[in-house]
């Protein structure tokens, strides 16, 4: 058995993805109390296999940390298996795990952490394998792979986009300026996204994300800005036609989707955290223009602020 974990789910299921990437599974279950459900359908053999290892994933596997008398035995049942189980599971310390489990010589515990540059070099070079680019040369390939962010999730939806795009084009310098770019506003949206609900620590693992591809903290502002006067504008209109998508892309002359695809955001949040948010981006910008705040700390600084 294998159990992959970390201090939260995000970190957890995105390593579990470097672990899991090149293995084939018989069955995935999202655990919830199903004890019997799933240990009757690992324990189920097929005519139809050949006698080989199978792998089996459970995610969300509370069972883990639990030390009740049914968790035990589930457990029990899991370890006899001659199959190979993988678990993910939210925990911040090994110890929290049910005894059966530590003492076991057979569990792997692994601690889910971000990415150094070498597994994700790895990692990028294993997908290749199924997943090829049409690279024109060696040098496109590697800053390619730097462009990238560390997070196996992301890694993986980029390296089978990239693969996607070169079926039918050379990929060259021109592509990933492109590709990231386009890539990073998405994120970038996101984070602002993140601000406007109040989920920090969402945010701020974003922004660490943004800052390993190499995105400068100004150019995250720029963007940032001209997202959030959107939203602005949006929001003014809504308000003034009560709410009227049609009547508000009229107003503002652009294709009501865009107004749809903003409206989870526009629903959630007031027009004043809009523009609260927008004239700390504006100070924030001529502080770090004028040296008297290092970007990156002013960006986390507000996330924490707003």
């Amino acid at each position: 058995m294998k159990i992959i974990y970390g201090n939260t789910y995000e970190i957890a299921k995105s390593y579990a993805w470097f672990v899991i990437n090149n293995l084939r599974f018989k069955q995935k279950f999202d655990f919830d109390d199903n004890y019997e459900q799933i240990l009757s359908s690992i324990n189920q053999i097929s005519l139809l296999d050949d006698g080989n290892k199978l792998n089996y994933l459970i995610d969300h596997a509370t069972f883990l940390t639990n030390k009740t008398k049914i968790a035990t035995e589930f457990i029990k049942g899991l370890l006899i298996s001659n199959d190979e189980i993988i678990c993910i599971h939210v925990t911040k310390s090994k110890d929290s795990f049910n005894p059966l489990l530590i003492t076991n010589k057979n569990v792997e515990f692994i601690k889910a952490t971000k990415l150094n540059d070498k597994d994700k070099f790895k990692l990028v070079n294993d997908l290749l394998k199924t997943h090829p680019i049409n690279f024109d040369c060696e040098a496109t390939k590697i800053n390619f792979v730097n462009a990238l962010a560390n997070d196996p999730y992301l890694i993986i939806n980029e390296v089978q986009k990239a693969s996607n795009y070169s079926l039918n084009n050379e990929f060259n310098a021109q592509t990933i300026k492109d590709l990231v770019a386009q890539n990073t506003n998405n994120t970038i949206f996101d984070l602002v996204n993140f601000i406007l609900l109040n989920k920090k620590q969402e945010a701020l693992k974003l922004f660490d994300s943004l800052l390993k591809k190499k995105i400068q903290p100004v150019t995250c502002i720029q963007v940032m800005g001209t997202q959030l006067f959107d939203l602005k504008l949006q929001k003014i209109c809504l308000e003034i036609n009560n709410n009227n998508v049609y009547n508000a892309q009229k107003a503002l002359g652009i294709n009501q989707y865009r107004i749809m695809a903003n409206w989870k955001i526009l629903n959630n949040t007031t027009l004043s955290k809009i523009k609260k948010l927008l004239n700390s981006l504006i100070l924030l910008e001529y502080n770090i223009k004028n040296n008297l705040v290092v970007g990156d700390i002013g960006i986390k600084m507000l996330i924490m602020e707003n």
